[in-house]
């Protein structure tokens, strides 16, 4: 690879990416909770592995229009190839969130239906070893990903990435009945609970649906 066809994520990467990037949802003892899921190192969120270099041409491309009682905004999915597979990067500009920390993941279905969102089925987790329950096999599922920070203004402007899915292949949200991203009231604890715990960050408070 060139140098001029490529990035430098180390040097690229922002503050703002860089105050995600302490959020990785990586399991205590960085293994697969028991083959429960796809966890591990670099299977989170946050910033690419020290010395990865994205190309800069997006192979593919999706993005949701975000919306809540006051919420409003977008979220970008950028796909990258990588040298072992695909590499999503988020990128969130958002207005009217509550301040503080949040839990954000993808969820199954592609409806928003307010007020509780719950149209947007689970938390996207494909595979014999799935479970879509937001508190169960939990922080494992393909769709969870690093919890976002709104500034006191209700701002969100940041960017995280991924490999735990992609935009086409059987690791791919984007299936016949669709996806969401979610916005929870609280942070993600990338614990896993009991059912109806609410470990997964609670309340839905926005969404919108993932569309290519």
């Amino acid at each position: 690879m060139q140098n001029g066809q490529s990035i430098a994520v180390v040097i690229a990467l922002s503050v703002a990416t860089g105050l995600v990037a302490a959020q990785v949802p990586v399991p205590p003892g960085g293994g697969r909770g028991g083959g429960q899921g796809r966890g591990g190192p670099g299977r989170g969120g946050g910033a690419p592995a020290r010395g990865v270099t994205i190309n800069q041409n997006v192979i593919q491309k999706a993005s949701a229009k975000i919306a809540g009682e006051k919420i409003s905004g977008t979220v970008e999915l950028n796909e990258y190839q990588v040298a072992n597979g695909g590499l999503i990067q988020v990128v969130y500009n958002l207005q009217g969130v509550p301040p503080g920390t949040h839990g954000v993941h993808i969820h199954t279905v592609g409806r928003c239906d307010p007020p509780d969102f719950a149209s947007a089925g689970g938390h996207f987790d494909p595979g014999p070893a799935g479970n879509a329950d937001p508190d169960l096999n939990h922080p494992f599922h393909s769709g969870d990903l690093p919890n976002i920070v709104a500034q006191a203004t209700g701002a969100v402007t940041l960017t995280s990435y991924t490999t735990r899915f992609n935009l086409g292949g059987p690791l791919s949200p984007l299936d016949a009945d669709g996806a969401a991203i979610i916005i929870h009231q609280n942070p993600d604890t990338y614990q896993t609970g009991t059912k109806g715990q609410g470990v997964g960050g609670g309340n839905a408070i926005a969404c919108g649906v993932i569309v290519k």
